[in-house]
């Protein structure tokens, strides 16, 4: 409830950029915000063409609505802040003679490059999750205007994805037998094609060309181009592309050859994160002596493992987060990397006049709490993922668990899986939505409590559960017991992985 004050604080000053900057109608909303609602603090277009931020925090409470079904939420937060950004990409968005809408300039996520990009994949792939639901919302309250007509029209006009080629000899290496392979830790050993390819970022300012997140450089005077975030924002936080539609679901659930094309290509995103910069400083040697998931530890590459269901990648991208990212004694993480935290010459001289490094200013203590927060997510992604409101019950966790979470849709599930497979579900149903749960059974015996118990087929991969306000569901394969197995809790004692420690003394 404060993130959602706070966000609806921002609004009037988002009107300001979106005037300001662009002459525009509706709200421009900034990577950086201050405490009292103020986002008119960018300048620079290394930060002020971020403009996928306010796409992705109607996004995330469009999300909290879906979860919580608050109308206050609804009328007051959520339909004003949709509104002014749907404003503002009907002006921005530009067509081109057939009729297709193309984002003129931008930059992804962190890019501090120093030019922009046409087509940028962070928006276009917002674009498409943001245009249905605004509509979706507006007629929950009953709008129906020349903004929601524009949107409905928009989404199918919007400019496709562009797919690049790899360049195989930065991500791959050639074994003694002379087969390519994928050389990152979480990949490793994975057959790699000619023809492999990704999602392009946009089309560069820079080179005139469409570039990919191998195109990394540094540049001496100016900063990093930082592209491994960008290449994930599709999968996580747009929720654009799935599990769905990995070889262990496409065929059940019916993947259109577009969606499997798509999560090809995210996953070969993921395969390929490596970066190599054409020009180093020390501190960036250390940061890249070995294979890194991102630049930092508030990256989004964690969260796209879960959401792909690639559990054994992800759970070797997990360690090696904590042991990149985790190194404090009490569990608090940093996103630099401790080898680049400890070499980098950043100093910041507190109210005292003692000199102190730069993460232990008040302004860094999201240096903190971001690698801790993408932890947390992809956990619980691991665990349930509701995106588009069809309920995945451990998409990417294969052992012995039981979680408690909440869905798109107002419901509570609670489920427990037994020998990797799942055993046993429980639904508890706030709003009476129809609940949609993806299932790998044949057939689930649908048993509510105080009522009937029935059989129904499991179709296509597929369940609808018909949900009364207040009602509870215990589903099961048939054959089964419908049972709950005894938890036992793991030991709450101290831990190493590698050398990240929690509960130990760290020792660099």
């Amino acid at each position: 409830r404060p993130l959602i004050a706070w966000r609806a604080r921002q609004l009037p000053s988002a009107r300001t950029v979106a005037e300001s900057r662009f002459n525009a109608p509706g709200a421009v909303f900034q990577d950086w915000q201050l405490p009292e609602g103020k986002t008119d603090c960018c300048t620079d277009d290394d930060h002020a063409l971020n403009i996928v931020v306010g796409l992705q925090l109607c996004l995330q409470l469009f999300d909290a609505w879906r979860i919580t079904g608050d109308p206050d939420l609804l009328e007051q937060t959520l339909y004003p802040l949709m509104r002014e950004t749907a404003l503002f990409w009907r002006f921005y968005l530009q067509p081109d003679a057939a009729g297709i809408l193309h984002v003129p300039r931008s930059v992804p996520y962190e890019f501090h490059g120093g030019y922009a990009f046409r087509d940028c994949l962070t928006d276009l792939a917002h674009l498409r999750v943001f245009l249905p639901a605004f509509v979706r919302a507006a007629r929950a309250l009953g709008v129906a205007d020349d903004v929601t007509a524009w949107a409905s029209e928009a989404v199918g006009r919007l400019a496709a994805f562009r797919p690049v080629r790899l360049p195989l000899a930065h991500v791959t290496e050639t074994l003694a037998d002379g087969r390519r392979v994928y050389n990152t830790p979480f990949f490793y050993g994975d057959p790699a094609g000619e023809g492999d390819e990704v999602l392009a970022i946009g089309l560069s300012e820079k080179t005139g060309t469409w570039v990919s997140h191998v195109d990394t450089f540094f540049d001496g005077g100016k900063g990093y181009g930082v592209f491994c975030s960008g290449q994930a924002a599709h999968i996580f936080p747009a929720a654009l592309v799935t599990s769905d539609a990995s070889p262990e679901w496409a065929d059940r659930l019916g993947a259109t050859p577009d969606q499997r094309r798509l999560y090809e290509w995210s996953r070969n995103a993921l395969r390929t994160l490596r970066r190599y910069p054409q020009t180093e400083t020390q501190a960036d040697k250390a940061a890249v002596a070995e294979p890194t998931l991102a630049w930092t530890g508030h990256s989004l590459e964690l969260p796209a493992f879960a959401r792909l269901g690639l559990v054994t990648e992800l759970r070797r991208a997990m360690l090696y987060y904590i042991d990149r990212y985790q190194w404090f004694p009490q569990g608090m993480w940093n996103y630099w990397p401790k080898r680049r935290w400890l070499l980098h010459p950043s100093r910041h001289v507190n109210a005292a006049g003692e000199v102190c490094r730069h993460e232990f200013s008040p302004g860094r203590l999201h240096f903190s709490f971001e690698p801790q927060g993408i932890f947390s997510e992809t956990v619980c992604l691991m665990l349930l993922d509701s995106a588009g409101d069809l309920i995945r019950l451990f998409p990417a966790y294969d052992r012995d668990a039981t979680f408690r979470l909440p869905a798109a849709g107002g419901f509570m599930v609670t489920a427990q899986q037994v020998k990797g497979r799942l055993a046993v579900v429980e639904i508890e149903s706030a709003r009476g939505e129809p609940c949609v749960l993806r299932l790998p059974w044949e057939r689930a015996v649908i048993r509510e409590t105080g009522g009937t118990e029935r059989v129904e087929a499991v179709r296509n991969g597929r369940l609808t559960l018909a949900t009364r306000v207040g009602g509870r569901y215990r589903l099961y394969a048939e054959g089964l017991s419908g049972d709950w197995s005894p938890c036992a809790p793991y030991p709450a004692t101290p831990r190493e992985s590698g050398s990240a420690t929690l509960g130990i003394f760290k020792r660099l």
